[in-house]
C-alpha cells in the first residue's frame, strides 16, 4: 500500500506579531513580538489523526455487460480479477445518528 494525498493544504503567506496584531507580509527588522514564516503548499495524507493509504488494484475492466473469464463484477460498470478485493469507490462521511448499523454491517468503520 502507499500514503494516499487526501486533499492539498494551500500554504500560507509571511506573517508578523506587531505586539497588538498579527498583518500579512515579513517584519521590520526592530520588531520585537515575532514572525510568522509562510507555510508552503503541500499534500495532506491524514485525517483527524488518521492516514490513508491505498492498494491498487492492477486491472480493473469497465463494462456494462458480462465480467471476462477470470473476473468478479464489484459494481454496475466496475469487473476485478477474482483473487481482488473489490475497490473502495466512494467514501461517506456520517453523524453516528444518521447511520442504520444493521443496514452497513462489516462496511461501516
Amino acid at each position: 500500500s502507499q500514503d494516499h494525498v487526501i486533499g492539498m493544504f494551500t500554504g500560507t503567506k509571511p506573517g508578523c506579531d506587531t505586539c497588538h496584531n498579527i498583518e500579512e507580509g515579513y517584519c521590520k527588522k526592530d520588531n520585537q513580538c515575532g514572525q510568522f514564516e509562510p507555510l508552503q503548499k503541500r499534500g495532506l495524507f491524514s485525517w483527524r489523526g488518521v492516514t490513508f493509504c491505498i492498494k491498487r488494484v492492477p486491472s480493473i475492466i469497465t463494462t456494462k455487460g458480462d465480467c471476462p473469464d477470470g473476473y468478479k463484477r464489484c459494481s454496475k460498470v466496475i469487473c476485478v480479477p477474482n483473487q481482488e478485493k473489490c475497490p473502495i469507490t466512494r467514501l461517506n462521511v456520517l453523524l453516528m445518528s444518521e447511520v442504520d448499523i444493521e443496514e452497513y454491517g462489516e462496511d461501516l468503520i
